[in-house]
């Protein structure tokens, strides 16, 4: 910070040191300050898709996704091939609920970039809200492509099978994840509902009291072992 203190004091019109300095203020979480560099930067330069985009990071922060988007759409008209652009709005729009319009984003980012793993994971996402499980999976297996080691995906992956009744694809999937993070609590959880789901009861207990020896507070395993326990008397 002190660095971009000291060149805008000698160049208060060095619009780079403004951005940049709006990024670090960003990382600080301090985002009103942040949003104040920014609008300095673009007041030199209304031109760069960078300052657009990164103001519309900020928003993207406040929650604000509607504002965030209208800021993307600036960058991504300065420079349609700003793949984090359409990824960031992609994101906002699936925030908003607008599932569709989301894909139609994550879709222009992963033409752009074919290996963008958190544009087909987030694209994942959205296709299960509208029920698309089966092009679902196959955007986290895009995912696991490139990054065999993707806990999220797996993870994903089992909550998937599970949806679609397949609790057998699902526990093999959510082994893979524990095998990554062996002390995921919602992993044990959802491997034991899993396994409740094969009626291997006695199996499921050990991996809900696995989750509760991890985070004894976590509330959806205490409810999943009152379930298991309910199927086995």
């Amino acid at each position: 910070m002190e660095y971009y203190n000291k060149a805008l004091k000698l160049d208060p019109e060095y619009c780079e040191a403004w951005n940049n300095k709006g990024t670090a203020l960003k990382e600080l979480e301090k985002y009103e300050e942040a949003i104040e560099c920014y609008d300095k930067a673009l007041e030199l330069n209304p031109d760069n898709a960078s300052i657009w985009y990164n103001k519309g990071n900020v928003f993207s922060k406040f929650r604000n996704y509607d504002e965030a988007i209208a800021y993307y759409n600036k960058s991504i008209k300065l420079d349609p091939k700003f793949s984090n652009a359409w990824y960031n709005k992609g994101n906002a729009l699936k925030e908003l609920e607008k599932y569709e319009e989301a894909i139609k984003c994550y879709n222009r980012a992963i033409k752009l970039d074919s290996k963008f793993s958190s544009a087909w994971f987030n694209k994942g996402i959205a296709l299960g809200h509208l029920g698309r499980y089966n092009e679902e999976l196959e955007c986290f297996d895009k995912v696991l492509e490139s990054d065999s080691m993707n806990m999220d995906a797996w993870y994903a992956k089992g909550l998937v099978f599970l949806q679609l009744e397949k609790p057998q694809k699902s526990l093999d999937c959510l082994n893979k994840a524990l095998e990554i993070d062996p002390k995921n609590v919602s992993v044990w959880n959802y491997k034991g509902i899993a396994l409740a789901e094969l009626e291997k009861y006695e199996e499921a207990l050990k991996c809900i009291d696995k989750a509760l020896e991890l985070n004894p507070d976590f509330e959806p395993a205490k409810k999943s072992k009152e379930k298991i326990l309910a199927s086995m008397s």
